[in-house]
């Protein structure tokens, strides 16, 4: 697909996003001047067609991320101290949250519901991803938080850590509770399989781990021998 390649839209692109069921894709562009303003593009995967390309201006230049839904109708940009919520055709902005503590490493929910960030404490904050509501606050690693990822179906949330634990969420549980992956190095991604039954974690000794969701136990280990 040739993101970016026509009107009005000219940028690299710093984030792909598809749906579930695969039927679009949409990306994000940083436009090189000004850095306050980005593109958001939306494809058709089914007959390859372009359905929406806009730019946005934002109020200051978007350092945590810029990230879309994969239908493309909302686009999302967090700097230090804010995270706004924008309509991707109209530029218009929807919701916005201001932050005491700055908000980092930033994900959304596959069918984008739900958004979740990091505060400097490490705290992990689950967020409606449409008001930008709280709903629910996840205390528990001891360091740095380096990456987090939803389950397809939103009911599990999977944090890596450099406290060499990965944390998963059962987020359906009014005070979610979580299971701690416990590694020997730090952890730096992880991933739920499609059926949400199985997640992958990559750690600092360059070895893939896959663990049972439910009980938490180690099934393989795969050591990187290519060594990059």
């Amino acid at each position: 697909i040739p993101f970016f390649d026509q009107p009005p839209v000219a940028g690299q692109a710093v984030g792909t996003f598809v749906s579930a069921d695969s039927r679009f894709a949409s990306a994000v562009a940083n436009v090189p001047v000004p850095l306050s303003v980005i593109g958001v593009e939306t494809w058709d995967l089914r007959s390859g067609k372009r359905l929406r390309a806009a730019t946005i201006s934002l109020p200051s230049t978007p350092t945590f991320g810029t990230w879309a839904t994969a239908d493309g109708l909302r686009t999302y940009a967090a700097s230090a101290d804010r995270v706004g919520v924008y309509d991707s055709t109209t530029g218009a902005l929807l919701a916005e949250r201001s932050f005491a503590s700055e908000g980092k490493c930033w994900a959304l929910s596959p069918d984008g519901t739900l958004l979740a960030y990091r505060d400097l404490d490490e705290v992990i904050h689950v967020l409606d991803a449409m008001s930008l509501r709280t709903l629910h606050t996840l205390p528990g690693h001891t360091d740095q938080v380096l990456h987090l990822a939803f389950s397809s179906d939103n009911r599990w949330l999977v944090s890596a850590a450099d406290d060499d634990t990965a944390r998963v969420w059962d987020l359906t549980a009014p005070a979610p509770t979580c299971i701690a992956l416990r590694h020997p190095f730090r952890v730096d991604t992880a991933a739920f399989s499609p059926d949400s039954s199985l997640v992958a974690t990559f750690s600092a000794d360059r070895a893939l781990r896959v663990w049972d969701r439910a009980t938490g136990g180690l099934l393989a280990t795969y050591p990187n021998e290519l060594r990059f």
